[in-house]
């Protein structure tokens, strides 16, 4: 699941692939791990859409969302049962990425190769 701090201005996977592109290097997206397989999907999507963005490993799912909805990093990679507290309270907002959102949570959520 892609998930992005409240503050910034984006509401849509096309518009984060836009800025990052404009933008590369200067944003930052978090994972649970070097490796993970969260970071491998970040790596995918920046790879299919020519985006740029720079990998901030860290320790878990729960640290890596902790920094994206304090705004540490602008950009996280993460598994539904991390984000989805956040996203409810407002701290971050959410795209799914890499499947079809069949948990009951992220059914009103498309994947992003059909959101773009």
């Amino acid at each position: 699941m892609i998930t992005v701090n409240a503050d910034l201005p984006l509401r849509s996977v096309g518009e984060l692939v836009t800025y990052a592109k404009a933008n590369a290097d200067k944003l930052s997206f978090a994972s649970a791990g070097l490796g993970s397989a969260v970071h491998l999907e970040g790596e995918y999507v920046m790879n299919d859409n020519g985006a740029r963005m720079i990998h901030v490993p860290y320790k878990s799912d729960a640290e890596a969302m902790r920094e994206v909805a304090v705004g540490t990093v602008e950009v996280g990679m993460t598994t539904a049962q991390f984000a989805i507290p956040l996203i409810a309270t407002g701290k971050v907002r959410r795209w799914p990425s890499m499947g079809s959102p069949g948990w009951t949570a992220c059914r009103a959520y498309r994947p992003w190769r059909r959101s773009t």
